[in-house]
């Protein structure tokens, strides 16, 4: 849900629709085939550290598929919702075209939240889901996000890195209003 904080640009969030979930994996595996033409004796040891990590960050993406994460994507310890702080901290709020981005991306995350929810549906009519006690927490978790005052919620922290009013008001507004609507 959260892949592309790090892009070097920030207005959208990850394609979370199962075919470009699937696309996202063929471009994992690709990389991974790429990395393992490469000889790791041939790079400077700096340069060997970042291919193991690259290697070993691919192939444990790619042996995890087994267990079908997808299927049940409820998650209170590393679910998306809780994702969404760390996209928060990191999102780049310095300038103007920055911010305008921000707010960009966090009015379009009721939809982000609409495909998650449609995403559910299927893996749960074929039988799917997270534990019950975890998704009783996933929903505790939420009702959190919606009763608590904006100013608290860890999304808003981007908007006091910034003097921007506009921008304060803006977040304020998207998070008080669609975001938690969503979130509902």
């Amino acid at each position: 849900f959260c892949r592309g904080a790090g892009a070097p640009d920030h207005p959208r969030w990850a394609d979370r629709r199962p075919a470009a979930m699937a696309a996202f994996e063929r471009q994992e595996d690709a990389l991974l085939a790429e990395l393992r033409r490469i000889d790791p004796a041939r790079l400077s040891p700096a340069k060997r550290f970042i291919h193991a990590g690259m290697v070993e960050r691919l192939e444990a993406a790619r042996d995890g598929r087994i267990c079908r994460f997808e299927l049940w994507g409820v998650n209170h310890m590393g679910g998306w919702h809780l994702g969404l702080a760390t996209v928060a901290r990191d999102q780049p709020v310095g300038t103007a075209e920055e911010r305008a981005q921000a707010l960009e991306r966090w009015a379009s995350l009721p939809s982000a939240i609409d495909q998650e929810i449609a995403n559910l549906r299927p893996r749960l009519a074929a039988g799917y889901s997270a534990p019950e006690a975890g998704v009783v927490r996933v929903v505790r978790q939420i009702d959190g996000i919606v009763s608590a005052d904006v100013e608290t919620l860890p999304y808003y922290a981007m908007a006091e890195r910034t003097w921007d009013q506009d921008f304060r008001t803006g977040l304020r507004e998207i998070l008080s209003g669609p975001v938690k609507d969503a979130f509902r």
